[in-house]
């Protein structure tokens, strides 16, 4: 499914919002830039996609990955948390992020996976 609907203006949020010191990044999926749909492969490629969104969500308001204090990743099948971890311990390799993984039915088939993050960023 291609997300031709511009869900951000139907249901009133923004993929990344900076208040003061704190960033949130909205739920994103593994989907590719070029056209929308969601990477194939697995897990795992999903993640990474999706991590690499976020990255650049975060550059946007002036954060980067080393600012993130939280993570919660979305699996729609539990058992791939090891794909998961890993995606996300490359991008996080120095292991100073909260984690939470949790099974969820995503609201689209395609998706396997959905990432959120906070992020502090201390003003200057």
């Amino acid at each position: 499914m291609s997300d031709a609907v511009d869900w951000h203006a139907v249901m009133g949020f923004r993929p990344v919002v900076r208040k003061g010191p704190l960033v949130a990044v909205s739920g994103v999926g593994g989907r590719r830039d070029a056209d929308g749909e969601f990477v194939d492969g697995d897990t795992y490629a999903q993640t990474v996609a999706a991590l690499r969104k976020i990255e650049r969500s975060l550059a946007s308001v002036g954060a980067g990955v080393r600012h993130v204090v939280h993570t919660r990743v979305y699996l729609r099948n539990a058992e791939d948390w090891p794909l998961a971890g890993r995606a996300h311990g490359e991008m996080f390799a120095t292991g100073d992020v909260a984690l939470t993984m949790v099974e969820a039915k995503l609201v689209d088939p395609e998706m396997l996976v959905e990432l959120d993050v906070l992020a502090w960023l201390p003003e200057s």
